[in-house]
């Protein structure tokens, strides 16, 4: 940690004494440096940039926008806004993923409060549920949850609790062994 700490390149997530790591930074398409554990967000350079579409968005925020990156993120397109809404991203390959991190929209108020991380291999569903999460309690901070490392090329996030609008940024982490 002290290491990623001095380098403003996040923290070490997990402690494993059977396992290697990098050093994880938010929605992640730069490098990590290397600790003790093995999460590593989705990177470009590392792997192609996944393909993100959503069933609905509006056109200020658009699913491509949904990267920490981007301090705009993605917000759903219907109005009024409903729940159930979601984004997917194609990672291209199939990718083991051990981690999710979501923040709000960064330029408005609107964030998730909860969601569902679900997978497929299929470009169509039907999509397996990895788990519900709780999500975010404003617009700037993010939250991660780590699970059972799955592996898997299409992965959808569905909005299930909302604060003023159904909007996020998120990372996906893979998990090297």
């Amino acid at each position: 940690n002290s290491i990623c700490a001095a380098n403003n390149r996040g923290q070490c997530v997990g402690t494993n004494a059977n396992a290697h790591c990098t050093c994880a930074q938010p929605m992640g398409f730069g490098n990590g440096i290397d600790c003790d554990w093995a999460y590593k967000p989705v990177q470009v350079g590392v792997m192609p940039m996944p393909e993100l579409v959503a069933n609905a968005e509006l056109a200020a925020c658009r699913a491509r926008e949904a990267v920490f990156e981007n301090n705009n993120g993605w917000c759903g397109g219907n109005t009024p806004p409903v729940n159930g809404e979601w984004i997917n991203a194609d990672l291209l390959t199939p990718t083991t993923i051990g981690k999710v991190a979501i923040k709000g929209r960064g330029t408005s108020a609107q964030w998730m409060t909860q969601f569902k991380l679900q997978y497929t291999n299929s470009s169509s569903p039907p999509y397996t549920d990895v788990a519900v999460f709780t999500g975010n309690t404003d617009n700037v901070n993010s939250v991660s949850h780590v699970f059972a490392p799955i592996t898997a090329r299409y992965w959808r996030i569905i909005g299930l609790g909302y604060s003023t609008h159904p909007s996020m940024r998120f990372e996906l982490y893979t998990f090297d062994v």
